[in-house]
């Protein structure tokens, strides 16, 4: 049982998170809110999309919140294992988003009048929000737990993990492959992923020459093991492979979380002062990503991936490579973070939305995998994907798939159509320009230019947010829901300047 004052003590550790919280997802939805009109996006129902996203953000974060408060007091107050402390710790962690707040909270969202029509959608997504969130910290309580659960047969009451024997520090590579495959048991049922991660320290054969392997051995690879074990800490695992290599495993990390963790490993090693018989040195690391299952079925399939990935950071050293499923030229979205199907999905989703203020209609899944000829998991794995970031909603079912139709959001055009389509907002401001002195006008349609150009408005709001900014053009702005940011743009002799470069 936890100790009286542990819930006291995860509170008052809450309650500084909670702010954070709420300052965050505020601040994120009110430069999504920007962004959003930036582009004319004006409709409600874009307005409501992002009231939803803050919800789903919030929910999120309060569980991530609540976990990692409970595992740093775990560590800090010594707790025991007990047959009952998963259970306890879960049930903790679901009074953070219990029923009656999910459904305070949406009651206390602003109502444009459309209630009917979206609320009920909204809500369903907020459970489902809520109860993605909870089985993941579910898994991740377990793991923890069973990182405390003693031994059988009268070992030590800590669980005892195989170390790399010649230093003591990281994990053997059996140990560490043991533990990705009790992993993947566990996070199969729920479509989890577990990043494995391949770091090579660059030029480290330079380094053994110059001050002879015993000197390395002696001064700098405990200290490099040590930084890599204090990062990994409460995330995952690290084991040593090789004298100049270490792989790290982390659970329900997808693509963008592994990326940014191993971003943040190298910065530390290329920040970190290391000392060797007595002269302070510096060395850059390399690293490979790869994600099980979407690049490989087994822990080996998978590190052959990220040593693959490696090999390629290797070339430039001092880089992180994410594992590429097919060749770079074949993929839509390469420096997306996505895997392979999340990628073909979102350029599906791209290319079947007509215009930026108008979606396709709900797309049913039977309709998808039809075009796509993915298989249900696939689809179901990509739209998990495309969801955590906010580029599709989703109507949740119990289906393999998983959702009874999926919608686009504008996040989605935001962040893949330069990538898709290849538009540049400069170049294209210039070809604005030239087109509205054509014209042979002082006052110009922003609707009747985008009609000249044959632009849609998703391609037009940029170019012309960009003559504004740079105060090439005078605009006024649209109100209501035009599809246009603005409704009028006026020629200036800074217009007939940047035309010429056209």
């Amino acid at each position: 049982m936890l100790p009286a004052d542990f819930k006291d003590r995860l509170n008052q550790m809450m309650g500084v998170k909670f702010e954070e919280i709420v300052t965050r997802t505020q601040d994120a939805f009110s430069r999504d809110s920007a962004e959003t009109a930036r582009r004319g996006l004006t409709h409600s129902s874009y307005t409501y999309g992002l009231y939803q996203k803050k919800r789903s953000q919030e929910i999120e974060m309060r569980v991530s919140a609540v976990v990692e408060c409970q595992k740093l007091l775990l560590s800090a107050m010594r707790i025991p294992f007990s047959t009952t402390l998963a259970s306890e710790l879960k049930t903790l962690t679901e009074a953070w988003v219990t029923l009656e707040w999910c459904e305070r909270s949406l009651q206390s969202d602003p109502d444009w009048g459309l209630q009917n029509d979206f609320k009920m959608g909204f809500r369903e997504e907020t459970l489902q929000a809520r109860n993605m969130a909870l089985r993941k910290a579910a898994i991740e309580i377990d793991l923890l737990v069973d990182g405390l659960r003693p031994l059988q047969n009268n070992q030590p009451s800590a669980q005892v993990k195989e170390l790399d024997q010649k230093f003591k520090i990281l994990l053997s590579p059996d140990q560490i492959k043991n533990d990705f495959d009790e992993w993947a048991k566990q996070l199969a049922p729920i479509n989890g992923q577990i990043a494995v991660l391949f770091l090579d320290l660059d030029k480290f054969k330079e380094l053994n020459t110059r001050y002879t392997e015993p000197k390395i051995d002696q001064d700098f690879l405990p200290d490099a093991m040590h930084l890599t074990e204090r990062l990994v800490r409460f995330r995952g695992e690290a084991a040593k492979h090789g004298g100049d290599e270490y792989v790290l495993t982390l659970p329900n990390h997808d693509a963008t979380e592994a990326m940014a963790f191993a971003e943040k490993l190298r910065r530390n090693f290329e920040q970190h002062t290391f000392t060797v018989a007595g002269d302070e040195i510096h060395i850059t690391v390399s690293i490979g990503v790869a994600l099980w299952p979407l690049h490989g079925s087994t822990y080996d399939d998978v590190l052959t991936k990220a040593s693959a990935a490696k090999q390629s950071a290797k070339a430039n050293r001092n880089k992180v490579v994410l594992t590429q499923t097919s060749t770079t030229d074949s993929l839509p979205l390469p420096q997306s973070g996505l895997s392979a199907h999340g990628q073909r999905l979102a350029q599906y989703l791209n290319f079947k939305s007509e215009a930026a203020d108008r979606g396709e209609s709900l797309l049913r899944p039977e309709q998808v995998l039809s075009d796509t000829k993915m298989t249900e998991e696939q689809l179901s794995i990509a739209a998990d994907e495309l969801r955590a970031r906010g580029w599709v909603e989703a109507q949740a079912d119990g289906s393999l798939v998983g959702f009874r139709y999926i919608q686009p959001t504008i996040f989605l055009f935001i962040e893949t159509d330069p990538g898709l389509k290849g538009w540049d907002p400069r170049q294209d401001a210039k070809t604005v320009a030239k087109a509205a002195i054509e014209m042979n006008a002082q006052s110009l349609s922003t609707r009747e230019v985008g009609k000249t150009l044959s632009w849609e408005p998703r391609r037009l709001n940029p170019a012309m947010s960009w003559l504004e900014n740079r105060g090439h053009a005078n605009f006024s702005s649209t109100l209501g829901s035009s599809p246009y940011r603005f409704s009028t743009m006026f020629v200036t002799p800074s217009t007939h300047r940047l035309a010429s470069e056209a």
